[in-house]
């Protein structure tokens, strides 16, 4: 019976040292400077809380977040991955003589290619071995490869449209990038 206290306190260490230190990490962003990508929200003027850049020739800026997070097997706690999608207030401008309803669809349609990025990420990252070698190299790899398709298409996108002026185009995207979320609807954000 005298070993039963340095047993259980063997046992609690082992506990305490292989418990996760870091389940829960604040953010550094402020919850009230960001829109988060959801079906129901929507972009309106009052999201563009930055100030114009005095040189731009650009009638708004529209600063979006995608960031991913990868959080290592520990114990009794799986391995995971998470992909996030945002719009930053503080950094996003609209020159306000510019401020006309094509142009906040213009910039809500990029934010939706944003998140069928962020969706496409999602599944991408559903089907990594986190059991096997290297899952977070594995991650970065996909990260890296998507986020240069999305950097290609966003221009593709501002270049069609002509940053906004062409209803017509804007409105081709809006309904295809639309019809693409449905069908990644899975994988939207919980």
């Amino acid at each position: 019976m005298k070993m039963f206290p340095f047993l259980f306190a063997g046992l609690l260490t082992l506990l305490f040292s292989c418990a996760p230190t870091d389940i829960v990490k604040e953010s550094d962003i402020n919850p009230d400077d960001i829109v988060r990508w959801t079906d129901t929200t929507k972009l309106s003027w009052n999201d563009f809380q930055g100030k114009p850049a005095k040189e731009s020739k650009a009638a708004s800026e529209l600063v979006i977040q995608l960031p991913e997070k990868f959080q290592e097997e520990q114990f009794l706690k799986s391995a995971t991955a998470t992909v996030e999608c945002y719009v930053d207030k503080k950094a996003s401008w609209i020159k306000k003589a510019q401020a006309k309803p094509l142009l906040l669809l213009y910039n809500q349609t990029l934010f939706n290619i944003y998140e069928l990025y962020a969706r496409i990420l999602r599944k991408d990252f559903s089907e990594i071995d986190f059991n096997g070698e290297n899952p977070a190299g594995a991650m970065d790899s996909i990260y890296k490869a998507r986020t240069e398709e999305l950097s290609k298409i966003t221009v593709r996108y501002k270049r069609e449209s002509t940053t906004g002026t062409k209803s017509k185009k804007v409105k081709e995207w809006s309904d295809k990038i639309d019809a693409e979320l449905k069908e990644l609807e899975e994988f939207k954000s919980q």
